[in-house]
Order: C-alpha cells, then structure tokens, then sequence
C-alpha cells in the first residue's frame, strides 16, 4: 500500500537524510553533497520496486519498448555522467530560463532526482505527442520501494492561461522536468519540488512533487 501525501513527506526526510535510496542496501553516500556512487555502488532496483503510472490518456512505457526500472537505472547513469563533467545535464540554464517561471522550495520536503529524471525522459520520448492541461493533469508518476520505504515524484500540469485549455508538446514539458531537476538539485541524490513552464508555453505550469496519487482531473 502507497503512502498518504504527508507520509511520503516524511519518508522523504529520511531519504533526504541519506537513509533510503541513497545506495544499495540503504548505505548512502555520507554528507550532503557526497559523490555519485560509481556504478559497482549504484543502486540496483527490480520490477517489484519501482510502480510506474503514464499521466491519464499517454501511451505507456510498454509501447515505447521501455521497463520502468530501464527508465530509472538509465536517469542514475545520465545523472552520474553529468555530476563528473563528462556531459551537460539537459535542464543546464538556457536563454529561455530567463523569462521562465522557474521556483524552487526548499526544507526537508524533497524528491529522488533519477525518478524526476525518468519522467522527464519518459515525457520526452512521446516527442510531439500534445500534453493537453484542462485544470490540472497527472503527466507522470513514479514511485520506488525498498525495505519498506516509498518515494514517490509525481509531474503534473496545471493550466497557468485564462482559457478552456492548454498544450504543450510533450518534449516541451519534457524540459520543463529538466530544468527544475537541475536548478533544484539539493545535491546528487535529491532535489527541491519545484515548478517551471513548459518550453515556450507560459500557460502550461509544470511541477514536480512527491505524491502517490496520479489522479485524471
């Protein structure tokens, strides 16, 4: 059984203090700014830990050829890539950003990056694919379970433009997920919430939250 919101909130101080998801095992890198594990030390997740939910009316991770703990381990590799220098992290401030929305929290609220990321990758590869916002819309929602703890990162969408609705690619949003997961980081593991338009579309808010619940609106 998944958490309530406030549970999650508190699972993620835990993990925010290094004692879940951090490496395997539970032993996390000591510190708040520790090193990405190298990849002997990096996290090994089976199909039973990970539950992934498509936002309501996108296609699933099944039709793009892809397994959710693929989609998690590949986000760990990129985000281990870019935290040593040998690539640029894919939300890195652009132009763009400034005329964004961009905001981030802060405190012991926190989420697991790779799951951030995954999503991300997950919006991005629909490619063209609308992300069409009425209120609010559910876009991606990942949570990750070892030893009886959950994390969960959920993307959501809400309509930020005085009309029926709104859309915007999905790699648009895509962007929009990779930038808040780079400006928010708190360090290699976690991140703030945070919240940003969708590339060129300031009617289309995205945030990113820790939340169990992927609900159509």
């Amino acid at each position: 059984m998944f958490l309530s919101h406030a549970a999650a909130w508190a699972v993620g101080f835990m993990i925010c203090t290094g004692s879940v998801l951090g490496a395997p095992n539970g032993a996390a890198p000591s510190g708040p700014n520790a090193d990405v594990a190298p990849a002997a030390m990096r996290p090994r997740f089976t199909a039973e830990d990970i539950q992934f939910t498509p936002g309501h009316g996108l296609p699933s991770l099944e039709s793009l050829n892809l397994t959710a703990v693929e989609l998690v381990e590949q986000a760990l590799i990129e985000i281990e890539n870019e935290e040593k220098g040998a690539v640029a992290s894919p939300g890195a401030i652009g132009p763009l950003t400034r005329r964004s929305a961009l905001f981030c929290g802060s405190g012991k609220d926190t989420l697991y990056r790779a799951s951030t990321r995954a999503c991300g990758n997950y919006l991005n590869a629909l490619g063209n694919t609308p992300c069409v916002v009425r209120q609010r819309a559910c876009f991606c929602l990942i949570t990750i379970g070892q030893g009886g703890h959950y994390d969960a990162v959920q993307i959501e969408g809400i309509k930020w433009a005085d009309a029926l609705e709104v859309s915007s690619y999905c790699r648009h949003v895509a962007h929009a997920v990779y930038v808040q997961e780079e400006a928010c980081k708190e360090n290699t593991l976690r991140m703030w919430r945070g919240r940003e338009a969708a590339y060129g579309n300031a009617g289309l808010m995205v945030f990113s939250y820790p939340d169990t619940g992927c609900r159509p609106f």
